[in-house]
């Protein structure tokens, strides 16, 4: 064997050695790589529950991941129509709502339509061209339109988020968050049409032709969950299925969001079940009664205090007894009418802070 041979045999070994060392590294790392992915694709599912009244988060998971949310879009379409929009007007349907892609309710240009009954037909039947119309009624343009979106939902507390159309067809720069979403349905369930709109299991109307008609609502949780007043269904292939629902029993209103859940509406109830099962509202203080009571001056007494707000929170069994209350009184009074300025409360969790709030006489 001659030595050219002989050099390719040893690098000819060499590769071999290499490959197989390579072929380890490769096979080490595969369940880690694996690990890896299934995370992510877990990752675009999305879960959270927050009491309305407080904002308060009572269950998550991956709630600041942002994610596609198809038509629960429509949540933030609608607050935003009913904040800048007459709803009693009658107007022109343009003739750019006409035909637009995915779940319809067949609107037709220049038929006449009331806002509200477009509202309507936005969040029982999941409109496209209802929200199409809308936002040119609102707005003027789409884009237009998408820009007092955005405005509204940073109001609304939504800052990781960006909307691009009012339908939610699928746009890589129209995204949300869990949170964010939660944030959005919580300032929209704050108006009483709104309210009304997404409660609703039926709406009649009657079309421009003098036609009865009516829209009712997919929300199956309005006749499947005990309690359940709202929000809105949502899907495309990207967002899978989405459903941002409500409830409210004894006087704790709870709004649930699911992202890119297949089994969105078994997934919602026991979510908010648990929530209900695990949380009272608890008042922590009444306006009407006394919280605490405050010296005069001159040592002439005592008067009543009490704060100007019912405050109100969600709590554990374990976490009511770690409630505590931090007075800071004056004393220089003499005057026992009501409403006189007398201090300030603070009120903890631990060493949270719930409430920092005025005190005044009752």
């Amino acid at each position: 064997m001659d030595r050219f041979t002989r050099r390719s045999d040893k690098c000819f070994y060499s590769r071999k050695i290499m490959g197989l060392i390579l072929l380890v590294i490769l096979l080490i790392a595969c369940p880690v790589g694996g690990l890896t992915m299934r995370a992510k694709a877990e990752a675009r599912s999305a879960t959270i529950v927050i009491e309305a009244e407080s904002g308060r988060v009572l269950a998550a998971q991956n709630a600041q991941v942002r994610l596609p949310l198809a038509s629960t879009t429509k949540i933030l379409t609608a607050i935003t129509v009913i904040e800048h929009t007459d709803v009693n007007r009658v107007v022109a349907i343009p003739k750019q709502a006409e035909g637009v892609e995915g779940s319809s309710i067949y609107l037709r240009a220049g038929q006449k339509w009331s806002v509200t009954d477009l509202l309507y037909g936005l969040m029982l039947r999941s409109g496209n061209d209802s929200a199409v119309a809308l936002a040119l009624i609102t707005a003027g343009s789409v884009d237009d339109f998408a820009t007092m979106m955005n405005s509204t939902a940073v109001a609304a507390g939504a800052y990781n988020s960006n909307f691009t159309n009012p339908h939610g067809l699928d746009d890589n720069k129209h995204y949300t968050t869990a949170f964010d979403l939660a944030m959005i349905s919580r300032y929209a369930m704050r108006s009483s049409l709104f309210r009304e709109i997404v409660a609703s299991k039926k709406h009649d109307y009657t079309d421009d032709t003098g036609k009865k008609c009516a829209f009712i609502n997919k929300n199956k949780m309005l006749t499947g969950f005990n309690g359940a007043n709202g929000i809105k269904t949502g899907f495309t292939k990207t967002s899978g299925r989405c459903l941002v629902s409500s409830a409210l029993r004894e006087d704790m209103q709870l709004i649930c969001v699911v992202l890119n859940t297949s089994n969105m509406w078994q997934a919602s109830a026991q979510l908010m079940e648990k929530s209900y099962k695990n949380y009272d509202m608890v008042t922590l203080a009444d306006k009407e009664k006394p919280l605490t009571y405050a010296k005069l001056k001159y040592d002439k007494g005592e008067v009543a205090v009490s704060v100007q707000r019912t405050l109100r929170y969600p709590l554990s069994e374990e976490e009511k007894s770690n409630i505590r209350y931090e007075y800071n009184t004056v004393s220089n009074r003499t005057n026992t009418d009501k409403n006189i300025y007398m201090g300030k409360v603070n009120i903890y969790h631990k060493n949270y802070l719930l409430f920092s709030e005025k005190l005044y006489t009752i």
